[in-house]
């Protein structure tokens, strides 16, 4: 029985090791943003620099909206895990970030599809519309 007990405890951690990372949304703040997704100034991007489409959801703690739409965003990041990256940049923490890339208005999202061509919504957008606009990036 105890055998059975480590083995059962063995899967886990290994599985907790090689799953680490995966299918989680990432948080960044403008470094990696320069790095993963854009370089940027005054206004004006630089191509995409992503590997697989990618979704950046900028959102506050205080936004309301924001905080609705989190967990589809760590659906989808767990749906899409390997074929969508997944990125939150706070804005209270990354203001210059934010105001570099025009983001006045919260909630605001980038959907940026493998060819770096990027859909912008500010507003709230409900579960079934995020995970569709998510499958079409995966179709592109």
């Amino acid at each position: 029985m105890k055998a059975i007990g480590i083995l059962s405890m063995l899967v886990l951690v290994v599985a907790a090791t090689t799953c680490r990372g995966r299918g989680k949304v990432k948080e960044i703040g403008e470094a990696d943003f320069r790095k993963k997704i854009y370089e940027f100034e005054s206004g004006r991007v630089g191509p995409f620099l992503g590997k697989r489409p990618a979704i950046v959801d900028f959102y506050a703690d205080w936004c309301k909206p924001c905080l609705a739409m989190s967990p589809v965003f760590d659906e989808i990041a767990v749906k899409y895990a390997g074929q969508i990256d997944v990125y939150r940049v706070d804005v209270k923490k990354e203001d210059v970030l934010a105001l570099g890339l025009g983001i006045r208005q919260l909630p605001a999202m980038f959907f940026i599809s493998k060819s770096g061509h990027t859909r912008i919504e500010v507003t709230a957008l409900d579960r079934e519309t995020l995970m569709e606009i998510a499958e079409k990036l995966v179709l592109q």
